[in-house]
């Protein structure tokens, strides 16, 4: 408490934003380096986790976690933590609270009834997410998340803002009466400086970042398409063991490179000298309605891209004609697409160019981080600042 009576003390110059999250990484793309990290340019800026990791500051935010070890398990992060994050943040008698995950709602909704201003940051459409899961019989999941939407609903309702990184979440909430801004997980072009690298200097190669144990990303069907084609291929990313030994047998040609989960500079390096991102995940439901992050981050290494032939995604790939479209349960389409971006580098190149010069111009956090401000003035001048 005396630390944060301190804090207090200087807030004559800087007003306070407060951040929670209890799922994500204190280092996650969005909630840190994008907003977190922007915010602290302008604002006194903590950072709420319950990962049971040191406090520390990084880059003017000051980030603590709100217990001392991580959660043994969801129940236990979802009953425990999450009252410990009400009362830290009701503590520090922020100007702005700032939340990210859906378990967080009754958190959120016990600081409105304090009277503080709280934002929701709406990553994804919480029914699409629940319908997209398997350990559970479809009944159960519709009813979950017809529930589970119904709370959203309400919960947004009484926020001051929500936050969105798509347009179709953004006409969703809109629609529901909410004070909405659209601010996109576009990349910092700053982190991709070595995306301008010559192309005769990059690795015939095919990466993706992210591959996870959900075969909706479309990993199988990637190591399927490297053998087909022969272009190497690696992914990035965490998986069990039994993933990476299936993958390993698919894998015959031994072409494929299993990175693992590596630094994100690491991450960045390798899409830097590589022609080819991959990011033919499979349209589920989310998916179907939401920009994937990481098409605009091969855009911003200069990448020709091979990309599902969801509509969204396709019309952002052929509006920037920066690479080809393919049906991402087809690994002949798939291998087809690698094979012409081999056996065509010139095209390649010009593709890889074209990303490039959008991300410059349009798809950044630069032009995205203004929209956040723009939000955040508005709602600390609503309140008489």
């Amino acid at each position: 408490m005396d630390r944060n009576r301190r804090l207090a003390a200087s807030r004559k110059e800087k007003k306070r934003v407060c951040i929670l999250t209890t799922v994500h990484p204190r280092d996650d793309t969005r909630v840190f380096f994008h907003e977190a990290c922007a915010l602290a340019e302008r604002y006194e800026t903590i950072l709420l986790t319950a990962d049971g990791k040191q406090n520390e500051t990084v880059r003017g935010v000051s980030i603590r976690s709100v217990i001392p070890r991580p959660p043994k398990n969801r129940p236990e992060r979802m009953l425990k933590a999450t009252r410990i994050m009400f009362r830290e943040a009701l503590s520090l008698d922020a100007d702005v609270y700032h939340f990210h995950d859906t378990e967080l709602f009754p958190t959120a909704l016990r600081l409105r009834r304090h009277g503080k201003t709280v934002i929701f940051d709406a990553h994804e459409s919480i029914r699409d997410t629940i319908l997209d899961r398997d350990y559970l019989p479809r009944w159960i999941l519709c009813v979950l998340g017809k529930c589970l939407g119904a709370l959203e609903r309400y919960t947004a309702q009484r926020m001051d803002a929500v936050v969105t990184v798509t347009p179709f979440l953004k006409e969703r909430y809109e629609g529901w009466g909410c004070r909405t801004q659209l601010v996109c997980n576009f990349p910092e072009i700053d982190a991709f400086t070595a995306g301008d690298t010559a192309w005769s200097r990059r690795s015939c190669v095919a990466c993706y970042a992210g591959v996870r144990n959900d075969r909706a990303r479309g990993a199988y069907e990637m190591t399927e398409a490297a053998q087909l084609s022969g272009v190497p291929l690696r992914l990035f990313g965490r998986v069990t063991d039994t993933v990476r030994q299936e993958l390993a047998a698919i894998d015959t040609k031994k072409i494929v490179d299993f990175a693992g989960t590596v630094e994100r500079s690491t991450v960045i390096d390798a899409l830097c000298t590589s022609q080819i991102g991959m990011v033919t995940e499979h349209c589920t439901g989310n998916a179907r309605n939401a920009y994937c992050v990481k098409m605009f981050e091969y855009m911003a290494a200069g990448m020709a891209i091979v990309s599902s032939n969801i509509p969204l995604w396709e019309r952002t790939i052929h509006e920037n004609g920066c690479g080809l479209c393919v049906d991402p349960t087809k690994p002949e389409e798939i291998a087809g697409a690698l094979e012409w971006l081999r056996d065509h580098p010139a095209e390649a190149e010009r593709m890889g160019r074209a990303g490039r010069r959008a991300a410059e111009e349009t798809y950044n956090w630069a032009v995205q981080k203004e929209a956040l401000f723009a939000l955040y003035n508005k709602l600390i001048g609503d309140r008489g600042s």
